[in-house]
């Protein structure tokens, strides 16, 4: 378990998460991104510097903490959601999905 000095940073890793998230999406969405403001690029690169830093932060601290039982729920999600998104991609590529929007 996370020592209680721990928790609030996980908090702050999580809501580190979340605004980098929003940069590609909207860069995808986005027809004209030659229109985004000067700051956008290096906001994006910092929060996500930011974001490497706190995880590995967190990764020290919890560093032989954690239980057997998380580290076990943990590996299974991580595969299942690695396997799925390969499957997402193999499914692009074999019924040629064509993504709305999409200019190719």
């Amino acid at each position: 378990m996370i020592p209680h000095r721990g928790r609030p940073l996980a908090i702050a890793t999580a809501a580190v998460l979340f605004p980098p998230l929003i940069f590609p999406m909207a860069a995808g969405l986005l027809h004209n991104t030659a229109s985004f403001p000067r700051w956008w690029r290096p906001l994006d690169v910092s929060l996500a510097f930011v974001l490497a830093a706190l995880v590995l932060v967190i990764l020290d601290i919890a560093q032989g903490k954690v239980s057997r039982q998380a580290e076990a729920v943990t590996y299974r999600a991580s595969r299942i959601l690695t396997h799925g998104v390969f499957a997402m991609l193999v499914a692009f590529f074999l019924f040629e999905i064509e993504l709305s929007g999409a200019t190719v």
